[in-house]
């Protein structure tokens, strides 16, 4: 859908992982996978899928379970996150969302004079999930981090470090290349809140601990205005902060208590036993990219309401569609694929996309274009951009929906190179998506469907 579709990235070790997979036999739906007949096969055009595997991963048996566990956790901990939408309907805007699968990522969404300062949590760490979003009225930005250690014990020192290390380290003045002192904030109503104020650039700062998991809350009014302009604040403009944390911590303690957590090395958790990869047999019916490709991109993974929506950047529509459309699961690799309860309810959310993607901003700048192989069930745009054409494709059968989407730079005239290296590969970017969109298709033909 345009420009409104966000993406989490994975590192290469997650993704080569959830690559693999042994033979077993088919899982789950009310309906045996479609089985194309010997007519069928030989009428049926033929199309080009590339490298991307024209049918369903195998799935991951139980055996694969422990060393997938780890991503199945973090995807766990992101479905049970919450959007910052939730907290305040002002956060309508959707921003790409965030796994801290390691301490080092984490620490990479700090200032640089921070992360020494909390080096000593390193050994407890074990993972973490935030949500982000805006307010495109105010410039408002809300963030909602979970982070889970070895202990309640190890989640009550972390919360401690973290708040002190930001103290320490204080606001940062970039013109002056200096530093200078935050305001230690108690929250009233909720003493475990440890809070620090930067009233100069307008962030607070919270983090509270539950059980072995720490609540990270960030917010921050923006230095510009909705339309670019440069904005002063005064301290009034950060009464909202404070309700904002507090309203959090209380909807998402409830939330840590849902999720199936495997027992850390301390023996915390739920479960002595990791989570299905795919709960809904759904992910190995998604496009997964090809194990000889560069294998950062997209997590694979299975998606309740929260996380389908956090891919995309109009958040309150997308809430509303996946409730109307009464989609029974999701999710997301190469492709992002959902499951209606019957192909009326498909047609609602492509209906649903479509509405979406006419009354955008940038819905004028559309181009409908013929999807080059004429899969059957497609509707593909190209959406011009500064410096970038994002390319998008539709797909409906029968109750099932999916979706992709590629981007091609475009380089200014002064960075072309004029020597361009003779083996470079020349990618067309809608060659590759006509074949992962082929894939899709033809993975589909043998998906259960109703």
């Amino acid at each position: 859908m345009s420009s409104k579709f966000l993406t989490v990235t994975a590192t290469t070790v997650t993704s080569a992982l959830l690559l693999t997979g042994c033979n077993l036999p088919e899982q789950g739906g009310d309906a045996a996978p479609a089985q194309p007949t010997e007519e069928s096969l030989t009428m049926a055009p033929a199309y080009d899928t590339g490298s991307y595997k024209p049918e369903p991963h195998p799935g991951w048996p139980k055996e694969t379970w422990e060393s997938l566990g780890p991503i199945t956790e973090t995807t766990l901990i992101g479905a049970n996150t919450l959007l910052p939408y939730e907290v305040d309907h002002r956060f309508t805007l959707g921003m790409t969302a965030q796994r801290q699968t390691t301490f080092e990522l984490f620490t990479k969404t700090m200032p640089t004079n921070v992360p020494d300062r909390i080096a000593s949590l390193e050994p407890t760490y074990l993972t973490g999930y935030t949500q982000k979003a805006s307010d495109p009225l105010s410039n408002s930005r809300a963030e909602n981090t979970l982070l889970r250690f070895v202990s309640p014990e190890a989640a009550e020192e972390a919360a401690k470090v973290l708040h002190e290390a930001f103290l320490a380290a204080g606001g940062t003045d970039f013109i002056n290349d200096s530093s200078y002192p935050l305001e230690n904030v108690t929250l009233p109503g909720n003493e475990r809140i440890l809070a620090s104020k930067d009233e100069r650039r307008q962030i607070l700062r919270a983090f509270v601990p539950k059980d072995e998991y720490v609540l990270y809350v960030y917010t921050n009014n923006l230095e510009v205005d909705a339309d670019g302009n440069e904005t002063q604040r005064g301290p009034e403009a950060m009464d909202w902060m404070s309700e904002y944390v507090k309203t959090t911590a209380d909807m998402q303690f409830p939330l840590i208590d849902l999720i199936p957590s495997h027992k850390t090395p301390e023996g915390y958790g739920k479960s002595d036993e990791w989570q299905d990869v795919d709960p809904d047999d759904i992910l190995r019916y998604t496009v997964l990219k090809p194990e000889d490709k560069n294998l950062v991109g997209v997590v694979p993974m299975s998606m309740n309401n929260r996380l389908f929506a956090a891919q995309f950047s109009n958040v309150p529509e997308i809430l509303k569609m996946f409730d109307s459309a009464k989609i029974e699961a999701a999710a997301a690799s190469e492709t992002t694929l959902v499951r209606a309860s019957n192909s009326a309810n498909a047609d609602l959310i492509e209906a649903s996309f479509k509405a979406i993607d006419s009354n955008s901003t940038d819905s004028e700048a559309l181009q409908l274009y013929d999807e080059p192989q004429n899969v059957p069930g497609t509707t593909c745009y190209a959406s011009p951009r500064d410096g970038q054409t994002y390319y998008f494709c539709y797909l409906r059968y029968k109750n099932y929906f999916a979706y992709a989407g590629i981007t091609e730079s475009h380089p200014l005239e002064d960075e072309v190179n004029t020597s361009p290296d003779a083996d470079a590969e020349e990618l067309d970017p809608k060659k590759t998506l006509s074949q992962i969109i082929a894939a899709q298709y033809y993975i589909l033909e043998q998906a259960p469907t109703k």
